[in-house]
């Protein structure tokens, strides 16, 4: 199994689509693919729930986004960034910035 390079709670733009070049937040990931708050929306449509009191009707909710068609964004430099996974001496694994080779942050879990 590969180690996801993408999380929750990341600061993604999205690559190609109808909504390419949007910067949106990961809300939840399913295996390969991501919903994007705000980004990719598809009309649904719900029934009316009289236990809940909910009206029927068509709404807006996200979609998920196949993980290949987004890259995380470094929100200070304004660009994005390619994920590269790196072992350090302690047996830690982190997620390091191909470009410039930084620690982005350490991944759960050792070698």
């Amino acid at each position: 199994m590969a180690i996801a390079k993408l999380r929750e709670g990341d600061t993604v733009v999205v690559l190609v689509g109808k909504d390419r070049g949007q910067v949106g937040e990961i809300v939840k990931i399913r295996g390969e693919k991501a919903k994007i708050s705000g980004i990719n929306l598809v009309s649904k449509c719900h029934k009316r729930n009289p236990q809940k009191d909910e009206q029927g009707g068509i709404r807006k909710q996200e979609a998920f986004l196949d993980c290949s068609n987004v890259a995380l964004w470094d929100t200070t430099q304004k660009r994005k960034i390619r994920i590269g996974i790196k072992i350090l001496e302690n047996g830690k694994r982190v997620r390091v910035d191909k470009r410039s080779g930084e620690v982005i942050e350490e991944t759960r879990g050792q070698v």
